[in-house]
């Protein structure tokens, strides 16, 4: 939620011990907790004058969950592979993974976005692949159902290893009105 940066420190504190305790109770639903702020939603981020702080704050912010957790809860962030890019290094320390969001229209831009993200990211990874319709067009709803087995064969071979995590489906509920075989191996 990019309403985070400009959120007071203690809220956020309050609102990570919350999301924490679903990860460590009695009967713990979550084994970790997975960051979704998107830096790059702000209308600043394109704004060479603003593009720094927001950095800087994203990094802080970044820090200020994974020093609120308590320790053995993991920690991920979905971003997009440009921002693991340019702010890789920075957050590396405070993270246990992260969730490459690889949201483009065809599989050669894919398949460029989550070779961007393995190469930008040292750690474990998993590549999301978004399949409803959004309204910056950012979605595989178009590739058939061969295509899209296709691609997700492809990534799942091209990045196997220690570090990668497997593919998400963002949303996996289209996958009811496309064929069951799909991604049978994903099930």
């Amino acid at each position: 939620d990019p309403a985070w940066f400009a959120a007071e420190d203690d809220l956020i504190r309050a609102e990570v011990t919350r999301a924490a305790a679903l990860a460590t109770g009695i009967d713990p639903i979550f084994q970790g907790v997975e960051l979704d702020i998107e830096p790059h939603a702000l209308p600043g981020w394109t704004d060479p004058t603003q593009h720094p702080a927001i950095v800087a704050r994203f990094v802080e912010l970044v820090a200020l969950v994974r020093n609120t957790l308590p320790r053995g809860v993991t920690l991920w962030l979905d971003a997009p592979p440009q921002l693991l890019s340019e702010m890789g290094l920075d957050l590396e320390p405070h993270l246990d993974g992260v969730v490459a969001l690889c949201y483009a229209t065809d599989a050669t831009a894919v398949t460029a976005a989550a070779r961007t993200a393995a190469n930008a990211w040292r750690k474990t990874y998993s590549l999301a692949l978004e399949l409803m319709p959004t309204a910056e067009g950012a979605n595989l709803s178009a590739l058939s159902d061969d295509a899209l087995r296709a691609l997700v064969k492809d990534l799942a071979e091209n990045h196997a290893g220690a570090r990668f995590a497997g593919i998400a489906l963002h949303d996996l509920s289209i996958m009811a009105t496309r064929s069951a075989t799909v991604l049978p191996e994903m099930r």
